[in-house]
């Protein structure tokens, strides 16, 4: 048969530095560093080396990093990647997701060696894929967050020198009014300002008391780069967070009885935001199955567990009641599309319906350019237990040798480019 599974994997971070040690020992030498071997190109997406572009092929990826991915010709594998649009966030794991590639663990790497990884992997695809990462801007990878009672909350750069009391100044200082309370007046809580922190993968939450720090009784606490800092109210005892893809995120009181559905209504729902030009296919949604929440336990611990929304609202299960001081996150759902791209004259997502096939989408991408490689086209699917790949024969399709095979919602199609 022309449709064959030729991988199945479990659906796991890749590691460039294990990947590359690995290739290594296949061949009995050692791993190269990326740029020993290759040349440098110019054009469109690339330019001759200098002191600058060195330094950041030597900077090394942190989580919270946005990543600028360039591909020559090949746009719909090029993009500033972001977790909200097409491109890529480095996520609190470490990880990002990348075309064809699927998961990647780029946390602890060098910009060059993820940009040689990424050159080799694509080799499997395109022929001499010339590929550039960089950082979207220097910001990135060196910025904190804070958030809660200030009156500009918000992501700013982290310098050196940058201490608790400097960020909030440049935050606005304490804020003593909050419009998502209809201009109640809100007293910030200065004594038990959070910082968390991440540490070798786990998260360390200190609390700072920024009132003793500005009456001169305790030295001002030193910030470092992708530090969050909360500024919480004095009912944060007695109230409820609600964050992410609500209408209206923030604190409430928590009332007696109250439950994570009727904390949703009281935030007015799920979002349903369209976001960008009218004919944009991205929806950003509230994804009503994997809403979680983290409850502080008596022990200091925090026990985080994960909550399906949805079959509660449908009577599959019972509601959760709420605790004072839980935090609830709604995570983004996308609306779930075929996305074609590679040698297609219209490379993009399209609509998913139940007699989409192969054929069909290519049609609709309004057919091959001259480039491509019709005999190897290529299927990407996720599955529950892992990523699987298929390669198909267009040709033969075309010919009625193979049953044109069907797609599913959230495939992936990649047309290479011929040998020649």
């Amino acid at each position: 048969m022309a449709l064959l599974i030729i991988a199945m994997v479990a659906f796991a971070p890749v590691s460039p530095v294990k990947a590359a040690e690995q290739d290594s020992a296949a061949s009995g030498g050692e791993a190269s560093e990326p740029g020993e071997s290759g040349t440098t190109h110019e054009g469109i997406f690339f330019q001759a080396p200098d002191q600058k572009t060195d330094n950041v092929k030597d900077a090394t990826i942190r989580a919270g990093d946005r990543l600028d991915i360039r591909v020559y010709r090949e746009e719909e594998l090029s993009g500033v990647f972001t977790n909200n649009s097409i491109g890529f966030t480095v996520d609190t794991a470490g990880n990002f997701d990348y075309p064809l590639l699927g998961k990647i663990h780029a946390e602890g790497m060098t910009i060059g060696r993820l940009q040689q990884f990424l050159t080799d992997g694509l080799l499997e695809y395109l022929v001499d894929p010339q590929v550039q990462v960089s950082f979207h801007d220097q910001a990135i990878g060196n910025a904190v967050i804070i958030l809660g009672q200030i009156s500009k909350p918000g992501t700013y750069t982290y310098t050196p020198d940058l201490s608790l009391v400097k960020l909030i100044s440049q935050a606005g200082g304490i804020a003593t009014y909050n419009d998502q309370l209809k201009g109640f007046m809100k007293i910030a809580d200065e004594t038990h300002v959070r910082v968390s922190r991440k540490k070798s993968g786990q998260e360390e939450v200190m609390v700072v008391d920024v009132r003793a720090i500005l009456a001169g009784a305790e030295p001002d606490f030193k910030l470092e780069a992708g530090d969050t800092v909360v500024i919480p109210d004095r009912d944060a005892s007695s109230s409820v967070t609600i964050l992410g893809q609500v209408m209206r995120p923030g604190n409430y009181v928590c009332t007696p009885k109250l439950t994570i559905v009727r904390l949703i209504s009281d935030a007015g729902g799920f979002s349903h935001l369209i976001t960008g030009a009218a004919n944009i296919d991205k929806f950003v949604i509230g994804d009503e199955r994997s809403v979680r929440v983290s409850r502080k336990l008596p022990d200091g611990k925090t026990n985080s567990f994960t909550v399906d929304v949805l079959s509660i609202m449908e009577g599959e299960s019972s509601d959760v009641e709420l605790e004072p001081g839980d935090i609830i996150f709604v995570p983004e759902k996308r609306e779930k599309k075929i996305a074609i791209f590679g040698q297609v004259n219209q490379p993009g997502n399209y609509s998913f319906d139940r007699n989409m096939t192969l054929v069909k989408t290519i049609s609709e991408a309004q057919g091959f350019t001259r480039y491509a490689n019709a005999k190897r086209v290529k299927i990407t699917r996720m599955t529950d237990s892992g990523t699987k790949f298929f390669e198909v024969n267009v040709d033969d399709v075309v010919r009625g040798a193979v049953k044109d095979p069907p797609l599913e919602r959230g495939d992936i199609v990649f047309v290479p480019e011929s040998d020649f």
